[in-house]
């Protein structure tokens, strides 16, 4: 098996991790996702970390928006102590409350049970914002990237203790993706694709298939974390790879529902059939149990 990290390897410290951890040795970036500065070249951010005093709550739904938010503090020259000692945190996923703890050395106050915005806004509005005492909404301050949608914001502030501030902490852009890399990874699918071959040969002539050799062993194994990074993952390779020729040993796999329908739409949508020339039922679609990267291998 091959896992297709659609991430640059900078950005993949946690997968690289868990890869290793689990024995997996064959592993291959594809980045589909880049970072830059916002639009406003961070002005709304550092105009919010000015005044973090107004908040109660920071929330970062990644690592990136937590790094940016506290890169931000010390570049317009205010350092970690100078946050207001009532400002409490909350963030979604394991890598980015490692990274406030152990890099920031900062307290997490809240995170979710489960690792998406859906869970995180009703645990938060059931365990935090229904069980303090204040006569005001609880005030919270958001950075993101510039094209997160409102969904969370619109959930959190639905039964209105909670109010919420968004600021884009970093913008979140198409790569180009090199010729090298589009021939590596084409030679990626080929030799899989070969070396299929040669096992359903042999097995045709009575040759006994070892574990090694058994599809799921043989799977090119696509991994996606967002839906802009299946996106991006499709239109980097339209025109350039044709997918359907590899549908036999290409796995999709997504973390959470809002991944896996866009995921659905780009390999079974009127768009999909144009693009790849299949129909909905050729491509091997399969969704983590839980919203963490471990999940992937489990």
């Amino acid at each position: 098996m091959t896992v297709v990290i659609t991430r640059a390897k900078e950005d993949s410290p946690e997968f690289i991790k868990i890869l290793e951890a689990k024995g997996i040795i064959n592993y291959f970036f594809f980045p589909c996702l880049a970072f830059t500065a916002p639009d406003d070249g961070y002005a709304a951010l550092d105009a919010a970390t000015r005044r973090n005093h107004e908040f109660d709550w920071l929330v970062f739904l990644s690592r990136r928006a937590a790094e940016s938010f506290f890169n931000r503090l010390l570049e317009i020259g205010g350092h970690f102590f100078h946050l207001a000692p009532h400002l409490k945190i909350a963030v979604i996923g394991s890598a980015t409350k490692e990274f406030i703890e152990k890099e920031i050395n900062f307290p997490v106050n809240f995170c979710p049970s489960e690792f998406n915005s859906e869970v995180f806004s009703r645990e938060f509005l059931k365990d935090i914002a229904s069980s303090e005492n204040v006569l005001e909404p609880l005030n919270l301050l958001t950075p993101r990237t510039s094209i997160a949608d409102d969904l969370l914001t619109q959930d959190l502030e639905s039964l209105g203790t909670v109010k919420v501030t968004q600021v884009d902490a970093y913008k979140t852009i198409k790569p180009e993706a090199s010729k090298e890399l589009l021939a590596d990874f084409q030679r990626l699918l080929d030799l899989a694709l070969l070396n299929r071959s040669i096992i359903s040969s042999d097995a045709e002539h009575g040759t006994s298939l070892s574990y090694a050799s058994k599809p799921s062993q043989r799977a090119v194994k696509l991994t996606f974390t967002s839906s802009q990074c299946v996106r991006n993952f499709f239109e980097i390779i339209d025109g350039q790879i044709n997918l359907a020729n590899y549908h036999e040993i290409l796995e999709f796999h997504s973390i959470g529902p809002k991944v896996t329908q866009t995921l659905k739409d780009e390999t079974t949508g009127q768009l999909a059939v144009s693009r790849l020339r299949k129909t909905n039922n050729k491509f091997k679609l399969f969704q983590t149990k839980e919203a963490s990267l471990e999940a992937f291998f489990t």
